[in-house]
Parts: structure tokens; sequence; C-alpha cells
């Protein structure tokens, strides 16, 4: 949504455009737009003469204020990713089967990687590769030890 935004700073898209370029074919109510939008909002923060980057067009749809035409797209992704060392980490430990069927073992660690997956399309968040958070699979973690203590506080 951000990126169709980006794409044509000034212009207004409608709800349609957007709803479209951010979830395709997939039947998306018209509240969920809105909601991604002041979440949107909230992410940029307000521009430095006030006010937002993102504005409503009352019955239509909204418009990209913030960028001159000609700024590059990649310039703006650049500047919204911090270095590792800046941005929060998180890692995912692996689901444990509690079927008690081995052969069910495949469907814990699917939703694992889901989760790592989805995690890592949040560009502002580090998450631990899969093969690191997987070397704790059938093991017991005190979540209560100090950082002192470990590297992996919970």
């Amino acid at each position: 949504m951000l990126e169709a935004l980006l794409g044509s700073p000034g212009q207004v898209l409608t709800k349609n455009e957007l709803m479209q370029a951010a979830w395709g074919d997939a039947a998306i109510e018209e509240s969920n737009l809105s909601v991604q939008i002041a979440a949107l909002r909230k992410q940029l923060g307000p521009i430095s003469e006030g006010g937002d980057w993102i504005t409503t067009v009352p019955r239509v749809g909204y418009r990209f204020v913030g960028l001159q035409a000609k700024e590059p797209m990649e310039s703006i992704a650049k500047a919204t990713t911090l270095p590792a060392e800046h941005r929060p980490w998180i890692a995912v430990l692996p689901f444990v089967n509690l079927s008690g069927e081995r052969e069910q073992e495949y469907l814990a660690d699917g939703i694992t990687e889901d989760i790592i997956t989805a995690l890592t399309r949040f560009r502002w968040l580090f998450v631990i590769a899969r093969n690191s958070s997987f070397a704790y699979k059938h093991k017991l973690l005190d979540a209560n030890r100090s950082r002192k203590s470990s590297a992996w506080s919970i």
C-alpha cells in the first residue's frame, strides 16, 4: 500500500486502487484499509511542517503528500531500515508437539517457520534465523534467567 502511495505522490488513489495494491483480489473489508492507513501514519510520523504524510480525500481515497515525484523510492526504503544493532531482536522458539504423535511434528515446525517468515516482513525488526532458533528444539529454557547469565532471555 505504501509502495502504491509512494509511486503516485500528490495524486489521489481511490480506496479500491489501494486495496488492490495491498491485497490483490482477496476479499477484504474497507475498514481494513483505514486501519492500515492509520498504522502507516503512525509509523511515518508527522511532516516537519505539521500534518500527515497521507491525507484523506473524503469519500474518494488517500493522497501521499510528503515527497516530490522525483525522489527515488530506493532512498526512502534505505532511510526506513535501521542497522541490525539498532533494531529490536526477536527469536521464535520452536513449538512443542503436544499431540504425542511423532508424525505431527511437521505441523509444529511449520507454524514456527510461518511465524518467522511473517516477522521478517517488518524491516524495523531483526528476526533470528530459523536454524539458530531451532537449535533449541527439544530443550527446556528457563524464562527467569537474567541477561547476564545467558545470551538468550525471554
